[in-house]
């Protein structure tokens, strides 16, 4: 029994050595587009790219990866910590393009998602917390997926007049947006966007970016002596420990140039 237990902890430390030198050999941010597949699918699944991603940024905790082809831009990003994914279901992701390649772009355009309702977020924070220590695991991602679909219809949109707003995810004008958790609870969400919507005429120029996890301005803090206690928040979502990372956005910025002929 002793081995086996010296065994596991031996192959978890070097998982997570692996994941941690692997995060570590890419860039912060990305400094050149990749070229988008033809056969991309926006699907919340990056199988176009074997989960192998162009940058990871420490301040959002996210792998990601910016491709265009001649007609879109599109972002793919993925969480792998739980406390990251919950951020993610809490606010969702903002992706902000400047396509004068400057960040001080006024009104650049800005697109979120996932926008998952407050009614379906409990369960799916209850998921996120059964995962690890359960023999159920491919009837959780299911149940996931199913809730994940469920609940998030809309994406939000920004543009260059300074407006805000709301489209389905079976939108007519080319935007397209999807999230999905594979079977080891990683998140996957894929944001495709017409270079026209965004303003991108051509592809010799370069864009600023932002990757921002908004997080959840819902959740508020009690104190009670030196104890703080979050209220007001889903169940499953919170405690004190994870106050301050899912309150508040974090955020990178890069500049990436578009791949073309």
């Amino acid at each position: 029994m002793r081995n086996s237990i010296i065994s596991i902890t031996l192959f978890f430390s070097i998982f997570c050595l692996y994941f941690t030198s692997s995060a570590q050999k890419l860039p912060k941010t990305q400094t050149q587009s990749a070229l988008l597949p033809l056969n991309f699918k926006i699907d919340g699944i990056a199988a176009e790219w074997n989960n192998k991603f162009q940058c990871f940024n420490k301040n959002v905790t996210l792998y990601c990866t910016i491709a265009n082809d001649n007609e879109h831009l599109y972002l793919v990003i993925q969480a792998t910590d739980p406390i990251i994914v919950k951020k993610i279901i809490a606010g969702g992701v903002r992706f902000t393009v400047c396509k004068s390649g400057e960040r001080s772009e006024e009104n650049p355009f800005a697109i979120t998602f996932p926008s998952t309702t407050f009614r379906y977020q409990s369960q799916l924070y209850q998921n996120v917390n059964s995962f690890k220590g359960s023999d159920r695991k491919d009837s959780l991602i299911n149940d996931l997926n199913k809730i994940l679909l469920k609940s998030n219809k809309l994406i939000r949109l920004e543009g260059t007049s300074g407006a805000t707003d709301s489209v389905s995810i079976y939108n007519r004008i080319g935007v397209k947006a999807a999230i999905h958790f594979d079977e080891n609870l990683r998140l996957t969400c894929e944001i495709l966007v017409p270079l026209k919507l965004i303003g991108i005429q051509s592809l010799k120029s370069q864009i600023a970016y932002n990757i921002m996890l908004v997080g959840s301005s819902g959740i508020k803090p009690v104190k009670f002596g030196k104890k703080v206690t979050v209220t007001d928040v889903p169940m499953g979502m919170s405690d004190d420990a994870t106050f301050q990372l899912l309150n508040f956005p974090t955020d990178f910025w890069g500049v990436c140039g578009l791949t073309g002929p």
